[in-house]
């Protein structure tokens, strides 16, 4: 279990505030220079919790709509982040936060369960793209991929990530 957090710079490592309590697998993403946590596992179970963590301060903030651990974070802009799959929930789950509104608010369902697994964003074609990948549920070589900013969002499976050969 984690509580301890650090600002790592190309020269210098900063002792940021503490975590508000020890935990494992939990996931993040950063608003106004802060770091987002969310959920986690401590002795007991999954967590709901989020936290704010800056250079100066720990801040609660406002708990996820189900509790998890393994589960991954997509920061989708600077005001929104999208919390895919882990363990806790249905892990074809995802949700969206926004950050100026203090706002969960339910995602599209993945098509495939997911936990431990990856996940990201780029751009294509000026398009901002969200990718998950792999997961600890049996299928290791999926993808699925999301245009979160289209007017109803769905995730599009892509193609395996390595052959059987690989």
């Amino acid at each position: 279990m984690v509580g301890n957090c650090y600002k790592i710079g190309p020269k210098s490592v900063v002792s940021l505030p503490n975590l508000s309590i020890e935990k494992a697998a939990s996931s993040s993403g950063v608003f106004n220079n802060a770091l987002f946590v969310t959920g986690g596992y401590r002795t007991g179970g999954s967590l709901s919790a989020t936290e704010y963590i800056s250079e100066d301060k720990q801040q609660n903030g406002v708990s996820m709509p189900v509790n998890l651990e393994h589960h991954c974070v997509i920061q989708v802009n600077l005001n929104e982040i999208l919390v895919t799959g882990g363990v806790g929930a249905n892990q074809k789950d995802t949700f969206f936060f926004k950050n100026d509104l203090q706002q969960w608010e339910k995602g599209p369902q993945m098509a495939k369960t997911r936990y431990r697994h990856g996940c990201g964003s780029f751009y294509l074609k000026n398009k901002l793209v969200l990718i998950v990948a792999s997961d600890k549920s049996g299928d290791e070589r999926s993808v699925e991929f999301l245009l979160p900013n289209e007017i109803e969002p769905k995730w599009i499976a892509g193609t395996n990530l390595f052959t059987d050969n690989f």
